[in-house]
């Protein structure tokens, strides 16, 4: 929610892509890509490869 407020109040970017530019020009919105998880979410442990031993 917090994040929601500082994009508003940070206002529009200052440089569009070539295809947002379109996109603005028609009046066109699109909401970002929704979040698979939690942004403050931790990663899981790192899983660590066997090694074969050479003897």
């Amino acid at each position: 929610m917090n994040e929601d407020k500082a994009a508003e109040a940070a206002g529009p970017p200052k440089k569009l892509t070539r295809t947002e530019a379109a996109l603005e020009k028609e009046g066109i919105s699109v909401a970002p890509p929704k979040r698979a998880r939690a942004p403050s979410a931790t990663l899981p442990p790192r899983r660590f490869a066997r090694v074969a031993s050479v003897a």
